[in-house]
């Protein structure tokens, strides 16, 4: 069940959000930023069971270790319904209605706009007025969560921009961005800016593991990966391990570096192209050796095999001198910043294997 106290890692936010709850001093309009992922949306739906819970007024439902659910991540392992054991049942049927309702996605009274393609448009806008004009039909408050409001488009934001002006009693807006600089000043200013910060490396692993499940010993090398590839959102560290998206990964990983290693140009071309056909997954290939580099030299410094991802690789490699793997890390680098612009990824590779190869 939606509850604040399900919102990990974001303790500052959530203490602001109650101080106001317990003072009864909430703003009328709020403004979420921070990466994508950390819990933001959740957190406005999550506010908005607090507001109208019937059994825990200002908290929520308990959730009763029903599962996390930071970042918009379903508690279930499969991203579904969580099991329905007996104990969880029984709780179920004393759990509030409104709850229940925004749990599942139903309630009247939360009002979720989302981009209709690629923005937010001034049609979804005007349909929210015309709601808007009406009292709340359940709850005690109406929470209104533009989820993307850096992706309105101006007309949209004009029309917005008026209804968060001249807030309706007992409505709240709640608007979330992953890029704050692109919501338009004119709401900024009408808005009280939450930061949601990224989640450490640890609590990512911690909510990827119980969502997906303990699994094998390979599955606890691919959580702990995507954790790392995450930078702090657990949101993306679950689309990374989505599918085969980690085995492309690592294999991609292992064929560049292979190459790297030997003196046979058709291994090295035949690596570049393979690894350059999936241009999406690429910069997430290089990320995997900036980390194995890292943790190579890591080693080389004495750290523990056990801190490292590729131990045995590390060990090998960290016979190498230092400014070798730092040269490595550079060229890692630079293939990184051009694959930002509009260059041949199988080129950028080729070039980047042959630099590591030259270091070496």
């Amino acid at each position: 069940m939606p509850c604040l106290s399900e919102i990990l890692g974001q303790p500052q936010a959530i203490d602001t959000l109650r101080r106001a709850m317990t003072a009864g001093k909430l703003a009328h309009a709020y403004l979420f930023t921070g990466p994508s992922g950390v819990g933001k949306a959740t957190c406005a739906r999550h506010l908005a069971a607090a507001l109208d819970c019937e059994q825990t007024p200002g908290e929520g439902c308990q959730a009763h270790g029903v599962g996390l659910s930071p970042g918009g991540l379903s508690p279930g392992p499969s991203g579904g319904e969580p099991p329905r054991s007996a104990e969880r049942s029984a709780h179920h049927e004393a759990e509030c209605i409104s709850c229940h309702k925004i749990d599942r996605g139903i309630h009247p009274d939360l009002l979720h706009i989302e981009p209709d393609g690629a923005m937010i448009k001034i049609g979804q806008v005007r349909t929210l007025e015309q709601t808007l004009s009406f009292a709340p039909h359940e709850g005690r408050y109406r929470v209104v969560l533009i989820d993307g409001a850096d992706l309105l488009n101006l007309n949209a934001a004009n029309a917005l921009l008026k209804s968060v002006e001249e807030p309706r009693p007992r409505t709240l807006f709640v608007l979330v961005a992953s890029a704050g600089h692109r919501v338009p000043p004119t709401l900024v200013s009408r808005c009280q800016r939450l930061r949601f910060v990224p989640l450490s490396t640890e609590l990512v692993y911690e909510v990827v593991s119980q969502a997906v499940g303990d699994g094998n010993a390979t599955a606890r090398h691919d959580r702990q990966v995507a954790a790392e590839l995450a930078e702090g959102s657990a949101g993306r560290a679950l689309r990374l391990l989505a599918g085969e998206q980690m085995s492309l990964i690592e294999s991609s990983v292992e064929r560049l570096l292979r190459a790297a290693s030997v003196s046979d140009p058709l291994s090295l071309f035949e690596a570049a192209t393979e690894a350059g056909r999936d241009r999406q997954l690429l910069q997430e290939v290089l990320d995997v050796i900036r980390l194995r580099l890292r943790d190579r030299l890591l080693c080389g410094e004495g750290l523990a095999p056990g801190r490292v991802r590729d131990p045995d690789g590390a060990q090998e490699v960290s016979r190498l001198p230092r400014k070798a793997v730092l040269r490595q890390l550079r060229a890692v680098n630079e293939a990184h910043a051009a694959l930002r612009g509009n260059v041949n990824p199988a080129l950028t590779l080729e070039n980047l294997v042959l630099n590591m190869r030259q270091a070496s």
